[in-house]
């Protein structure tokens, strides 16, 4: 009866919140710039990281 109880709980819980409206409209454009960052080198995972003797790289 318990199990019972709480299952219903958790779907009444889990469908009102499917029922919530959700603002699905674009943002309004108002030509202002957009600060983007752009790393200007690779974006990939480092994995190793290699010295040579002399330095150099």
């Amino acid at each position: 009866m318990r199990i019972t109880r709480y299952l219903l709980l958790f779907m009444l819980f889990t469908l009102s919140a499917c029922l919530v409206p959700q603002n699905n409209n674009p943002p309004e454009s108002n030509n202002s710039p957009i600060l983007q960052i752009d790393p200007g080198g690779h974006s990939a995972i480092i994995n190793d990281v290699v010295y040579t003797p002399d330095g150099k790289y």
